[in-house]
């Protein structure tokens, strides 16, 4: 796949953004925040996000779906899908199903009321990958799919970039095919390579959110909220999660403003630099683990075109 970045988009970009991050996760992260952004806006009508859509689509599309299989697929682990199934479970979209007398074995089924509400969201789904794939180009956005399916070794999603349909309706039944979907193709890749990541800076006692938070406040010295939701694409609330555990460990201090009403500025503390040094050797150390596995001019080209994704 040959990968590439329009120069035009990119000088136009960097005014609102720092260069492109080398970390193969913060990119991941932020281009799968821009695209989730875009189709929860577009399946705000039906009542669903972007996370919600693909969990109840992936569902959808296979006669029998498992706790295990769906978690497998999506990348998630299984805390983190219980707690996505929560509200679907309470609108009565999903249930589950404990069949026999093997109680570890959970079964995933749609409801009738699920799947009319899916397919009322397909409408948006729709609407969303038409927009994002005006703006990238159809062609590319198959091709970067492929490559980040790649990357989770999800080999039965490749696809060719020829015409293909993305949304399949049988007996009133609405099915997206997930090898089409530019939104999970994205976040699945995003946490597959956030639990990579997550493990190397274990002894580090940090995540990877908790590390890109600290390297963004060190490489600016001092920054507003505003500007750490701009730079990482975290939304506030987000943002504030993350911020809380290190400011509780005494890792970020509020920086001196001369006037009172000028935004509250982020700064590291003499702990916060010496936390932000030692952790840095374990990104690293993951880092090149990454680009080993991979290929370090194909992490290269594939930051580039992420990148390209987060400012489309």
């Amino acid at each position: 796949m040959t990968l590439c970045v329009c120069t035009y988009r990119l000088e136009a970009a960097m005014n609102r953004f720092p260069p492109p991050s080398k970390c193969n996760c913060f990119v991941l992260r932020h281009a799968a925040r821009k695209l989730t952004q875009i189709y929860d806006h577009h399946l705000t009508d039906a009542g669903m996000t972007a996370n919600q859509f693909t969990i109840i689509g992936k569902v959808a599309s296979v006669t029998t779906a498992t706790m295990g299989g769906v978690s497998e697929e999506l990348v998630m682990d299984r805390t983190t899908l219980l707690r996505a199934l929560k509200p679907l479970r309470r609108e009565m979209l999903i249930t589950i199903d404990t069949p026999g007398t093997d109680r570890r074995k959970h079964l995933l089924r749609l409801t009738e009321r699920g799947q009319r509400l899916f397919n009322a969201a397909c409408n948006g789904w729709c609407t969303a990958h038409a927009e994002f794939e005006d703006k990238y180009g159809a062609a590319r956005a198959t091709a970067l799919r492929n490559e980040l399916f790649f990357l989770t070794g999800q080999k039965d999603h490749h696809e060719s970039s020829k015409s293909h349909r993305v949304v399949h309706i049988h007996n009133n039944v609405t099915r997206v095919s997930l090898s089409s979907d530019n939104c999970f193709a994205v976040r699945q890749a995003a946490r597959f390579v956030s639990q990579m990541y997550d493990r190397g800076l274990v002894d580090a006692n940090l995540t990877i959110d908790q590390y890109s938070i600290l390297s963004r406040v060190h490489d600016a010295n001092e920054i507003t909220m505003r500007q750490l939701a701009e730079v990482t694409g975290a939304d506030r609330t987000t943002l504030v999660r993350g911020l809380q555990p290190l400011r509780i460990k005494g890792y970020l201090a509020n920086a001196h403003v001369s006037r009172p009403r000028e935004p509250q500025l982020f700064t590291l503390t003499a702990a916060g630099r010496t936390k932000f040094r030692s952790a840095r050797e374990y990104w690293l150390r993951t880092q090149e683990a990454f680009e080993h596995q991979f290929g370090r001019s194909w992490a290269a080209m594939l930051r580039e075109e992420l990148y390209a994704v987060a400012i489309a």
